[in-house]
């Protein structure tokens, strides 16, 4: 194709009656010198405006610049060779002598770097001048372009123009050079003109290889994220005047005020409305609620537009987009080193710990035969557990301890803490903290149940009230929500009353009202558990706020159980276990004592390369197979469900809760674990806390497991080994595994699971009757 020329009106702005803007469009292949040269010969105030277009995987397609004038859009798919003249030809575009401006230049200069190997300067970001709304939503655009415009902005005309987002592929060419030309006129208003620029000349190349890989990582994240969601409402409901109260179901799909704008659907009726107000499970919506009517059926409310950032990841963004305009140090920061610059060392603060870095190797290094420092603990530890206990008391700045199902890594973190010395510089704290809060509130009751009870635990409002309020019972004196925390450091020192132990999830640590917590107990030791769920890009943040306190970081998890969120889709996401120099100090935990022996043994020989040792007092099979042959997979969206296998799991479920045993329904699929909640409820079985997704199920366990795999055609999540041993290794004394016989040793056969029914012949086989 050779090169295209239109022309466009701008119409963003109200006082636009100007000449058309002309536009060409050039193919890498006949990408010349020339388009270059005149592009800059009509930038006479050299300012351009940048609006990129992201293809598969996030990588730059095409890229808009804009003068006042003309638009030059560049189709950047080509081979190697074209790509390598391109960099020539691009070179001028891209120094310092013009400034460029996106509204998300990180992105810009992260592709440029990843994608063509080409280093941008003179880079302003314009978001990042709409500090009061989050950079990824359109209010962050309104309020840039209002903020900024000495004119009036038409915003029906702004939403339709950028509402699509960079990577949509219904942007068309003349979208893209609006876009551009939109973000060109920005830029030369004053707020833009003092804004601190990129340039990616200046940051050495190993730096900028990692910030913009975690620029990319985080496209690639949102970029999953679907457009709307389903929520899942009570059937019943209210009506307000003309507001609609609504009660959300499940705190998955739960309605949040910070994404407002709703579809309602209730029979052939649909109207739209915006949420008011969230309290627990409770929203106010406002809408045409006359127009429904609780007679006609209950309703169905979908949310419009992707979730937004958390604090947590708002505050990551900000962090790196600071390290690119060198306004902030995080690159040399001790444990950004640590993690991501090629293992460099962080030294430890004080003298006397640098004096004992050989003896801190060793600690490391222990193994079943080298016993360690005697450990005070109500229980027995084995001696790899005593050897991680040592590892994390030791003064090496980081700790990886990698722990198998059933192996105690919650016991171990206990036993850390129970001989923590007291004498802190400056009162500082073992901060325990994990991704999810179910992870965490295990921690806390493992402390409990040993009798430590100088913690203090912290809980958002939004996860405990109305939610999961029943799940801390155990630890509720402990327990401080959110919402409680006071504003002054007096009051905080009561309610802490001397406790140095402090747990809460990662993103909590970015929540503006935790500052408080981490002033009056510095942040020392911070011990992350589910260290294998994390993408280490989250530690961005805890790096940065802490810095200037923490001495030691301690990662415990198991790369062979979930990764973190998005990596099957997002393979460049790493959890430190993916980070080689990380994963070679790993010491591993080696004696599990949930499951019974012989599936202990199996996990043991097929998961951990033989390394796993069991300890258990059942030492005869405790899993089996239920065939159901009729069940057949359906399609719910992108997920399945299988009637038959849930017909077949109610039959048990009445069986063990005659008998008064402890269960858990584990599956794979979203829609089976909906149904199978539902048919519990039909039944008058117990449904609450009862029906699990395996994601939200690690670090969890029951007596007895029931696993619906779904599929029967196609493997599906069975070859994700991973998420298959998570499933596996919940139960402390049974487990039955409902799918079709022909299935598991026909197409499943060379599966986890496939292996497991094969381990035992036909014994482990019952027909459902």
């Amino acid at each position: 194709m050779a090169e295209t020329t239109f022309s466009f009106t701008p119409q963003v702005f109200t006082d636009t009656q100007r000449a058309s803007v002309f536009g060409s469009v050039v193919n890498l292949a006949q990408f010349q010198p020339s388009h270059v040269e005149s592009l800059l010969e009509s930038a006479t105030d050299k300012i351009l405006g940048v609006a990129p277009h992201y293809g598969k995987k996030q990588v730059l397609a095409r890229i808009a610049f804009a003068s006042r004038t003309h638009v030059l859009v560049v189709n950047l798919d080509g081979t190697p060779l074209q790509k390598q003249v391109a960099r020539r030809t691009l070179e001028p575009l891209l120094g310092s002598g013009v400034m460029k401006a996106a509204l998300r230049m990180d992105a810009v200069v992260a592709a440029f770097s990843l994608d063509i190997q080409l280093l941008l300067d003179g880079g302003i970001d314009l978001l990042s001048m709409s500090p009061t709304h989050e950079r990824e939503s359109m209010e962050a655009v309104f309020t840039m372009l209002g903020e900024l415009s000495p004119v009036q902005v038409n915003k029906a005309k702004a939403n339709a123009l950028f509402k699509l987002g960079e990577g949509s592929k219904q942007t068309t060419t003349e979208q893209l050079a609006q876009r551009a030309w939109v973000a060109r006129r920005v830029a030369t208003w004053p707020n833009a003109q003092v804004a601190c620029p990129i340039n990616a000349s200046s940051i050495p190349r190993q730096h900028l290889a990692v910030l913009s890989k975690l620029v990319r990582d985080v496209q690639r994240l949102s970029a999953l994220k679907p457009p709307t969601t389903k929520n899942e409402v009570d059937p019943s409901f209210s009506l307000k005047g003309k507001d609609l109260q609504v009660k959300s179901s499940r705190f998955k799909t739960r309605l949040q005020s910070h994404n407002p704008e709703v579809i309602i659907e209730q029979g052939k009726k649909k109207i739209s409305g915006h949420i008011k107000t969230t309290q627990g499970k409770r929203s106010r919506v406002g809408c045409n609620a006359k127009a429904l009517c609780a007679a006609e059926g209950p309703l169905t409310v979908t949310t419009i537009g992707k979730e937004l950032p958390t604090i947590a990841e708002a505050q990551r963004a900000d962090v790196v987009l600071g390290a690119l305009k060198q306004t902030n140090n995080i690159t040399s920061k001790s444990f950004f080193k640590a993690i991501w610059l090629d293992g460099g060392r962080v030294e430890p603060k004080s003298k006397s710990k640098s004096k004992s870095k050989d003896k801190c190797k060793a600690g490391l290094a222990l193994t079943a035969t080298t016993a360690p420092l005697s450990i005070a603990f109500p229980r027995p530890l084995n001696t790899s557990q005593k050897a991680a206990v040592h590892a994390i008391l030791s003064p090496e700045p980081t700790t990886v301890i990698q722990g198998p199902p059933g192996t105690g890594k919650t016991t171990v973190i206990a036993a850390a803490v129970m001989n923590r010395p007291n004498s802190r510089a400056a009162g500082g704290g073992m901060y325990l903290v994990a991704q999810s809060n179910v992870a965490v509130k295990n921690i806390a009751e493992k402390l409990a149940s040993v009798g430590f009870l100088n913690f203090r635990i912290f809980v958002s409002k939004d996860f405990h009230f109305e939610w999961h309020e029943h799940l801390y019972k155990k630890i509720e004196p402990l327990l401080i929500r959110s919402d409680k925390m006071p504003d002054d450091s007096v009051g905080m020192q009561q309610l802490l009353a001397g406790a140095t132990t402090i747990l809460c999830t990662l993103s909590m640590l970015s929540n503006s009202r935790f500052g408080l917590v981490t002033r009056v107990v510095p942040v020392e030791t911070m011990v992350v558990d589910e260290a294998s769920q994390i993408e280490i890009g989250d530690y961005v943040s805890p790096i940065s706020l802490f810095s200037t306190t923490l001495t030691k970081m301690v990662f415990i998890g198991d790369d062979k159980q979930l990764p973190p969120y998005g990596q099957s889709d997002v393979s460049t996401l790493q959890s430190v276990f993916e980070v080689k120099h990380l994963r070679e100090q790993a010491l591993f935990l080696d004696t599990q004592y949930r499951m019974p022996t012989k599936l202990g043994d199996f996990i043991g020989r097929n998961v951990y390369g033989g390394r796993l040792k069991s300890v258990h007092e059942l030492t005869s099979r405790c899993w089996q197979f239920v065939d159901v042959p009729l069940g057949k997979e359906k399609r719910d969206g992108n997920s399945w469900f299988n009637l038959a296998e849930i017909q077949a799991i109610m039959k048990e479920a009445h069986r063990l809760t005659r008998l008064r045993k402890s269960f858990r329904i584990i599956t794979p699929y979203d829609p089976q674990r909906g149904l199978l909640e539902k048919a519990l409820k039909a039944e008058k079985l117990n449904a609450d806390d009862k029906v699990f997704c395996v994601d939200s199920f690690q670090g969890n366990e029951d007596d007895y497991i029931l696993l619906s795999l779904v599929r029967t055609s196609n493997i599906g999540f069975m070859n994700e080994e991973r998420r298959v041993n998570v499933m596996l290794t919940r139960c402390k004394v049974g487990m039955k595994i409902y799918s079709s016989r022909e299935f598991v040793l026909g197409k499943a056969k060379k599966t986890l699971i496939g292996k497991l029914a094969r381990s035992m012949g036909e014994e482990v086989w019952m027909p459902f009757e």
